[in-house]
């Protein structure tokens, strides 16, 4: 799933409104409805933290990283990788474009990324 998908699915999961969720982040009702309906791609890292915190899932699940069915653990580790990575910008276009692409082209990606790592 996509980040705009993972929003709506988790919002409505914990029962909060546009409005309800928007205050909890610091956005306007509008907002939330422009990350849900896909017009804003680009959500800042402070607001997918965020987001993230105030749907109680890790930012990694909530971007759509972690394999469904993931525990918390990994959602965790995922959190502490983006936290460490948040100022970098070539990561921070990766995690843009992985938010784009559709479920195919992302296990592509994951295992291509896997592979170099082991590599590595």
């Amino acid at each position: 799933m996509m980040i705009k998908d993972n929003i709506r699915k988790f919002r409505k999961e914990r029962g909060l409104t546009m409005e309800e969720l928007g205050k909890r982040i610091g956005v306007s009702k509008q907002t939330i409805q422009r990350y849900e309906s896909g017009e804003i791609i680009t959500i800042p890292y402070d607001k997918i933290y965020a987001l993230a915190s105030a749907l109680n899932v890790g930012p990694g699940e909530l971007m759509g990283f972690d394999d469904a069915g993931s525990n918390k653990k990994s959602s965790a580790d995922t959190s502490g990788l983006l936290a460490a990575l948040e100022d970098d910008k070539t990561f921070e276009k990766l995690a843009w474009i992985y938010t784009r692409l559709d479920e195919r082209s992302r296990k592509l990606l994951l295992t291509l990324a896997k592979e170099m790592d082991e590599g590595h």
